[in-house]
């Protein structure tokens, strides 16, 4: 039977975990990590999975709200950095199609200070504000 110790589940859907096995050959207690998607063919990890069914199983930790911001404001970034080149005097679109782009790079520079709670919310790609801003 394998023992286990210091069980954190690694997300709220409870399909991947960290814990402490211990290893008999080394009289010690080593870190490892199992996942549900992953127990194929694999008895060690079958076996300490079945372990976790009855183990007492920390839930994991909040993200911090700075984390949150940041992932939010990396999406937003990208979607600006996407959008850089067609505001190329000399890239090959239309001056509509220029104008449709510049109101969606607006957009999401104005994100940070639409709401408090901006970051929690889907920033929407340039496909999906075109279609919400089609006439």
């Amino acid at each position: 039977m394998i023992e286990i110790r210091s069980a954190i589940w690694l997300n709220s859907e409870h399909t991947a975990a960290n814990c402490e096995v211990f290893a008999e050959a080394l009289n010690a207690w080593v870190p490892y990590t199992v996942s549900k998607n992953h127990l194929t063919g694999d008895a060690v990890a079958q076996e300490i999975w079945e372990a976790l069914k009855s183990a007492v199983v920390q839930e994991p930790a909040p993200e911090p709200e700075a984390l949150k911001v940041a992932r939010a404001r990396l999406v937003r970034d990208g979607y600006l950095k996407d959008t850089d080149l067609f505001m190329l005097v000399d890239y090959p679109i239309t001056e509509e199609r220029r104008a449709v782009i510049r109101a969606y790079r607006q957009y999401l520079r104005d994100l940070p200070d639409s709401e408090p709670d901006w970051y929690l919310k889907h920033i929407k790609t340039l496909a999906e504000w075109e279609r919400e801003h089609d006439n």
